[in-house]
């Protein structure tokens, strides 16, 4: 994988003063009801001096300086007061607050330093919304709907590195924390931190340089009203690995996943589920700040003898100890353990359990029911949202087993697993994406709004206690769905809402931008999704949804066509499951990461998807005409940089249909019986496409060269560039102009002899 390093700048400058943007608008004035906190307002703090304190005054005086046009004045040195109490009962995590919007007082009294931070994360948002430093009079009480809000940095990488400077700056973390996350999640490692005198060869010399940078990554989150979950890992081992050399008895199952020839500890050896306990009792010792933890437990993540292991003739675990054992119980025991060690140092952590793609174990018990019942009291269930669930096009279906807006939610496992842990007084923990697919990520988000406001209705309907809305696919970047969402954990969000981003982002809200964003909410549901379509042999990140104008089109398939290497790179998450090593060998013989046939489109055969990628094209591009229409009437730079993210997503889908057309024609060129005149018809057709995507692919670059945005990948890789665009280009050229044209000419040479030059 390849990185811009002049793109990542690109992208912090925009993330660390994002929350900033924002400007009054000229000639706002205050209503009747309202109050103008210009008008002679001095801001008090009736809190201790503390870190988060701090850093909230700073950053709330800056956003009234900078986005309002005004300063508060010296505490006591103006008749009108904005005042900020720390006064009432509850725990240091409560974000609850009172707003109370008089003519000469504005008053926020929370019970926690977090509920006055976000009083004045909201008072920042209603004046954003307002365009100005305007108030409505009137008493609100807030309280969170979501607890934890659990995002992701756009800069986290594999193998991930907290000692990363760029990973999660201060600035950052301030812009994540006003858009309402309270909680992000880092990439861990059990043995990053061992420390076990029962299995000692699992400690690594480093543990106390991990423990520490953990340890100040918490202390610099916390200024934020963040906490830091670890997602625990126990990758699998090498069969010759030192703790198998010395503890033969503790060796597990041989995995399939993710490295062929690999162990898992056995999981239900009482020396290996000792050790456990002692790595996490000492993680949370020493790193006494942690929110939590996070435990995958179903085909990958924290690994087991259940987790994808080769199987004995009989269907069984290849671990010998675990062979006759019961999955579910067997897995519910290994977390409960854990937890109870968390648990004898920190009462307060929180450890989910989530059971991401437990199908492997859990058999006929899709939703793994019977492990839900075997938890302990104090694990809570994460688990995702909308999916799995089905994507179907005629009578021909595909599993969408990750997170996707196709889906809305609750999915059918979901409700079953809430209503199974309703039993025992329990609520259930959601994992979706907020902004993006795993097959769409080289954008900061969709552009389907209407969507994105059924979700987070869905969310609160389906009484979510908390939530993990990002993966390692794009980070928090201060989007409008993540304004949505951010919102919906405080009140209600529907259209009015929609209306007032645009109104502020974009200067008006024009009938047509509201109808366009509908049409392309309501297209989004027709788009052919699969994981094939995500990336055929590698089921993610390859082929023409994933490069789109950057892909190019293959007509003979030995032919690199001079492609630079970023078009050959191994699969971006493949870091995670490899030793570095592993890594550089496998760069070394990296595959093409374009589609060069017609396997992405299994399993809607050609027909069929390219019908249907006909229609949403058209559809599509008729929902971004209207916006481009409306957003042109009243054009802003937030408005120019929506019409891209419109464009670009068409562009891509353009590419989808042009990539079907054009291999379907060539294997029909090259596979039908043909004559002269079919020959010629033939060129003539793929020439067209080739025209068509050309034109379509240039349209891209200005989208390119405006948004740093568009294109970016951090954790597994940049998707693509210009230069990648500029290289597809040449590339289609090349066919058009001469490669066909030439082939065309020898086989009318050689198989009608007639001699027509090239």
């Amino acid at each position: 994988m390849f990185l811009d390093e002049t793109k990542t700048d690109q992208m912090l400058a925009w993330l660390e003063s994002e929350h900033f943007r924002y400007r009054r608008k000229a000639g706002a004035e205050k209503t009747a009801d309202e109050i103008s906190l210009e008008d002679g307002w001095s801001l008090e703090l009736n809190a201790p001096t503390s870190p988060l304190i701090t850093r909230m005054e700073l950053d709330f005086r800056r956003f009234m300086r900078e986005c309002m046009d005004f300063e508060f004045a010296p505490a006591g040195s103006a008749p009108r007061r904005c005042v900020f109490s720390l006064r009432g009962e509850g725990g240091p995590k409560d974000e609850s607050f009172d707003l109370r919007v008089g003519p000469d007082l504005v008053e926020v009294v929370a019970p926690s330093e977090r509920g006055l931070l976000h009083a004045a994360h909201c008072i920042e948002r209603l004046c954003s919304l307002r365009a100005g430093p305007f108030l409505s009079n009137g008493n609100t009480q807030r309280r969170a709907a979501f607890a934890p809000r659990i995002a992701q940095s756009v800069f986290c990488g594999t193998p991930y590195r907290l000692d990363d400077p760029i990973l999660l700056t201060d600035d950052y973390m301030s812009l994540m924390s006003h858009f309402g996350v309270n909680g992000i999640h880092v990439e861990f490692s059990i043995y990053d931190c061992a420390r076990s005198s029962t299995l000692p060869e699992l400690t690594p010399a480093d543990w106390e340089t991990n423990a520490g940078n953990l340890r100040k990554l918490c202390d610099r989150a916390a200024v934020h009203g963040i906490d830091i979950y670890p997602v625990v890992f126990s990758g699998n081992l090498a069969a010759d690995a030192p703790v198998f050399s010395s503890h033969p008895d503790v060796r597990g199952a041989l995995l399939d996943y993710p490295v062929l020839g690999h162990y898992s500890l056995c999981s239900s050896h009482p020396l290996v589920l000792k050790a456990y306990e002692e790595l996490l009792t000492g993680l949370f010792t020493d790193v006494p700040k942690l929110g939590g933890a996070i435990f995958i437990v179903g085909g990958e993540g924290f690994v087991h003898c259940f987790t994808r292991p080769k199987q004995t003739p009989d269907g069984k675990t290849s671990c010998p100890r675990c062979a006759d054992r019961n999955a579910s119980q067997d897995v519910a025991s290994l977390i409960n353990g854990m937890a109870s060690a968390i648990h004898s140092v920190r009462p307060d952590a929180a450890v989910f359990t989530w059971p991401y793609s437990a199908f492997t174990w859990s058999g006929d018990d899709f939703a793994q029911e019977e492990f839900i019942r075997h938890l302990a009291p104090d694990v809570e269930l994460l688990s995702n949202f909308e999916t799995p669930g089905w994507y179907c096009l005629g009578d021909t279906k595909a599993a969408l087993i990750d997170y996707n807006i196709v889906n809305l939610g609750p999915s059918e496992q979901f409700a079953a697993q809430t209503r199974t842990l309703t039993e025992f007084g329990k609520r259930h923990y959601a994992k979706f994406e907020s902004t993006v697919e795993p097959g769409w990520f080289f954008l900061p988000y969709l552009p389907v709004p209407y969507r994105w406001i059924e979700r987070a209705k869905r969310l609160k309907m389906s009484d979510v206690a908390g939530y993990i809305q990002k993966w390692e696919f794009y980070g928090i970047t201060g989007t409008y769905p993540e304004e949505l969402l951010c919102e919906a954990g405080w009140g209600d969000v529907d259209e009015s809402l929609l209306i007032r981003i645009a109104e502020r982002d974009f200067g008006a809200c024009p009938a047509g931008l509201l109808e366009g964003w509908k049409i392309l909410s309501d297209v989004w549901e027709r788009v052919p999704a699969s994981h094939m379509m995500y990336g055929e042999r590698q089921f993610y990140m390859k082929g023409p949804a994933y490069l789109g104008p950057a892909h190019p089109l293959i007509f003979d398939s030995q032919n690199r066509y001079d492609l630079s290497s970023k078009f050959f790179q191994v699969r971006g998450d493949a870091g995670e499951t490899v030793d570095e090593e592993l890594l550089r060998e496998m760069g070394r013989n990296a595959p093409p990461r374009y589609s060069s046939d017609l396997l992405f489109v299994y399993p809607f055969g050609v027909e069929l998807a390219e019908r249907q990628f006909a229609k949403v094209v058209a559809e599509w591009d008729g929902g971004v005409d209207l916006i481009r229409k409306a957003l042109s009437e009243h054009p802003t730079e937030r408005g120019a940089l929506e019409i891209g993210m419109c464009e670009i997503v068409g562009i891509h889908l353009r590419t989808i249909w042009n990539t079907i057309r054009f291999y379907s024609l060539r294997d029909s060129l090259f596979a039908s019986r043909s004559d002269e005149e079919s020959l010629n018809v033939s060129v003539e057709r793929l020439t067209g496409v080739l025209s068509e995507e050309i034109e379509n692919a240039r349209r891209a670059i200005p989208v390119l060269e405006r948004d740093p945005r568009v294109g970016y990948g951090h954790a597994y890789g940049q998707i693509y560039d210009v230069d990648m665009v500029e290289n597809k280009l040449r590339q289609c050229r090349y066919v058009r102009d001469f490669e066909l044209p030439e082939l065309e000419a020898l086989i009318t040479f050689h198989v009608y002899c007639k001699y027509k030059p090239a």
